[in-house]
């Protein structure tokens, strides 16, 4: 499935910090496939000696991110977590029409 970084930032916080051994196992998994690498580093220019990163990067910069079954299941849980507790932003509107493309039937 292909992120943005900001989507991949987004996700990241969303997952679950506990869970049974195996969902655990591959939240962690998963938070090692979403995470920043050097390439990303490399394309937004991301200085070491600063925590900023520009916004229209991270909305620019697409990566494909390999979901298995289960993390898909889970990351697709952790984002129903938030919309039932009114916590889903606009910025997580383009996250869970990936995830649940039928909530948006013709793309509108």
């Amino acid at each position: 499935m292909e992120l943005t970084g900001m989507e991949r930032m987004l996700l990241l916080r969303a997952l679950p910090a506990q869970g049974n051994l195996t969902t655990i196992k591959i939240v962690r998994e998963l938070r090692e496939e979403l995470s920043f690498n050097e390439a990303d580093h490399e394309a937004l220019g991301i200085d070491h000696n600063s925590t900023a990163i520009n916004g229209a990067a991270l909305m620019n910069h697409v990566r494909d991110i390999q979901f298995g079954k289960k993390a898909t299941e889970i990351a697709g849980a952790a984002l129903k977590t938030l919309d039932e507790k009114d916590q889903l932003t606009e910025q997580h509107l383009s996250l869970w029409e990936k995830f649940f493309p039928e909530d948006n039937p013709g793309g509108e």
